[in-house]
């Protein structure tokens, strides 16, 4: 299940102003500004599931902006999911799990009153991650439900059928000033 809509959202973990996850304007300096924390993370462990959240369990590779993080912490980043349950799990806009074994660049948020303190939520459903340590795929015209997840995860988004060209060339766009980035860095 997609769920586009920010209000649907705000009311689990404690992310009352969902909307800064729709404020990325066709620029990635907006996702720069927006991010309290860009880390480049590895994904070697899987999942805790808490309440409604899957939050990923990560260390940090590197860290290219934010405070009070440092190299090789153990950091705990929520998936962005509306909840899970054992016959599916619903994840909001296209946004997809982290794969285990990959690393990712992250642009993140702390939480607040979160049913896990010391955690983060990505800053954007369509950028929160790139993965890094293989190529970044997205999926378009997607069918609900038609994949399972381990078929999700290895794509960073997936756009659904009602996706524009000029919305996946934004992204693309996007994306690639992400990777440019990180190969500066």
């Amino acid at each position: 299940m997609l769920l586009e809509e920010p209000g649907f959202y705000s009311h689990l973990n404690g992310l009352e102003n969902l909307s800064m996850l729709y404020e990325i304007n066709h620029k990635f300096e907006d996702l720069q500004k927006l991010s309290n924390y860009i880390l480049i993370i590895s994904n070697n462990e899987y999942p805790t599931f808490r309440g409604n959240g899957i939050i990923n369990n990560c260390i940090i590779k590197k860290v290219i902006k934010g405070k009070d993080l440092k190299e090789k912490d153990k950091i705990r980043i929520y998936d962005l999911v509306a909840f899970w349950k054992t016959f599916g799990t619903s994840y909001l806009g296209g946004s997809t799990p982290l794969e285990i074994g990959n690393e990712y660049v992250v642009f993140l948020k702390k939480t607040t009153r979160a049913n896990l303190s010391d955690s983060y939520v990505f800053t954007s459903v369509k950028y929160g991650h790139t993965i890094i340590s293989k190529e970044s795929k997205f999926l378009k015209n997607y069918l609900q439900n038609s994949m399972n997840i381990k078929e999700i995860r290895q794509y960073d988004y997936i756009f659904s059928n009602e996706n524009t060209e000029v919305e996946i060339a934004e992204y693309l766009k996007i994306k690639a000033d992400i990777l440019k980035a990180v190969a500066e860095n």
